[in-house]
């Protein structure tokens, strides 16, 4: 009972943040609280019934590893904000499942371990499917040089060929695809990500593209973005409209991976590995 309560919270929680994500490139911070809030309170509860306290101890040593481990992300630009306090919640209600039990005695990896391992998975295919949508929505595909073109199709034909191939030589084409994908990513990543926003509308952690001085008040680009103090100058400037770096919504591979994780009862990376 409290497995599947934990699922389907879970399952919401993902579900709203992936989609406040796509629409607003943020999840308020009342939301990732009330679920963190309510996990615990399911934790709580579980500890109430069954007694076990060593369960209890785990998750939270769990979350607090989670967040510390997600704030060195944070700080050093790798994660969001919003990212960070996803996981920090979602650990307290994901990690040690009661099916755990049965996981570790069958020398196989626990949900959560699984489900991060399978974020790593869908947010680089997420995070390459989305920078081509943004590729094609901004019309730069027109501006790719020929050399680029020609990566761009030695990629289509490995991709063709992946249903062709063994094991193996499927690992290295998929491989080869995510870094020439990434590769031309990466040069076109200004064009593609740049917009113009409402200086009234701005959130923090938004990232701007170049340093901005105002009044000999320096607004930086920072790993973490925009700080509360940055959008009040900013705000009191003569500025109307900025340009930020419109990120991509990597919420949305934890809500994939988590489905992923849900239907396989594994990770993507033993499978590959079991599969050679």
């Amino acid at each position: 009972m409290i497995e599947e309560l934990i699922l389907t919270t879970s399952f919401i929680y993902l579900l709203i943040t992936s989609i406040l994500d796509i629409k607003y490139r943020l999840v308020w911070d009342y939301i990732n609280y009330s679920f963190g809030f309510l996990f615990l309170l399911i934790r709580l509860t579980e500890l109430i019934i069954t007694a076990n306290f060593s369960i209890f101890l785990g998750v939270v040593l769990a979350s607090i590893a989670t967040f510390v481990i997600g704030l060195i992300l944070y700080k050093t630009g790798a994660w969001g904000g919003g990212d960070l306090k996803l996981l920090t919640a979602l650990s307290i209600g994901l990690f040690f499942l009661p099916s755990d039990k049965l996981s570790v005695l069958s020398l196989s990896f626990p949900f959560y371990a699984n489900f991060l391992i399978n974020t790593l998975f869908s947010g680089i295919i997420f995070g390459l499917a989305w920078s081509y949508f943004l590729l094609i929505k901004t019309k730069t595909y027109k501006k790719l040089k020929k050399f680029h073109i020609i990566i761009l199709l030695i990629s289509l034909i490995l991709f063709i060929s992946i249903f062709f191939v063994q094991v193996k030589e499927k690992i290295l084409f998929s491989l080869l695809i995510v870094f020439s994908l990434y590769y031309i990513i990466k040069i076109y990543e200004d064009k593609i990500t740049l917009v113009n926003k409402d200086v009234k509308k701005l959130d923090e952690g938004d990232w701007i593209f170049k340093n901005i001085n105002i009044n000999g008040k320096l607004v930086t680009k920072k790993p973490t973005g925009l700080s509360k103090e940055d959008i009040k100058i900013l705000q009191s400037s003569k500025y109307k409209i900025i340009k930020i770096k419109d990120g991509i919504p990597f919420l949305v591979s934890f809500f994939l991976a988590f489905i992923i994780t849900i239907i396989l009862n594994d990770n993507l990376m033993k499978i590959i590995v079991m599969s050679l």
